[in-house]
């Protein structure tokens, strides 16, 4: 079967349809067609693949933090069903990420540290509490938590038996979870 090749060249086709470009890029590459190969731009693109993962690393832990302080400093409310949801949500895709980009873990600490104004700010804001409730320097708790949802090692919180992960009765637990 003859395969339709774009008249462009891969530079322009580039700008004007991403995807016949990136068809035409992996075409001339498995095909060992150097001269149309377009360097520059599949530069970028690579370096944006590991930007792109690093983001959304930065991300999922950013919403963890908003998390785990959202269940320290509002205590007096019950933590919902949602937010230990969440919590355990990114927690797991933390750790799949890091799994499948082992280099990433040498990032999390200056991500969390980078983030943590960010998630405390969210924080704040979803609930209402005051700038003085949670501090603006972070916790080690919260690091601590951080680091035991990479490490897949049980949290350092209070989970209601009733918000358990399991059939409901607080006796069953997931790896990186609490323990009471």
């Amino acid at each position: 079967m003859e395969q339709r090749r774009s008249s462009k060249s891969p530079s322009t086709l580039y700008d004007a349809d991403f995807a016949l470009w990136v068809k035409s890029q992996t075409d001339a590459l498995r095909d060992r067609r150097w001269q149309d190969v377009d360097v520059e731009h599949l530069i970028e693109e690579i370096d944006d693949l590991a930007s792109r993962d690093r983001r959304e690393l930065a991300s999922r832990i950013s919403t963890l933090m908003v998390h785990l302080l959202k269940v320290e400093f509002q205590p007096a409310r019950d933590a919902s069903r949602s937010w230990w949801s969440t919590i355990d949500e990114q927690a797991e895709e933390i750790r799949e990420l890091l799994s499948d980009m082992p280099s990433l873990q040498r990032e999390v600490r200056k991500i969390v540290e980078a983030r943590y104004p960010v998630a405390r700010r969210r924080a704040l804001q979803e609930t209402g509490l005051e700038a003085q409730d949670i501090p603006e320097a972070i916790p080690a708790r919260v690091q601590r938590n951080v680091q035991a949802a990479v490490e897949n090692r049980d949290f350092e919180l209070n989970r209601p038996k009733d918000l358990s992960p399991g059939n409901g009765d607080g006796n069953e637990r997931s790896p990186g979870l609490d323990r009471e």
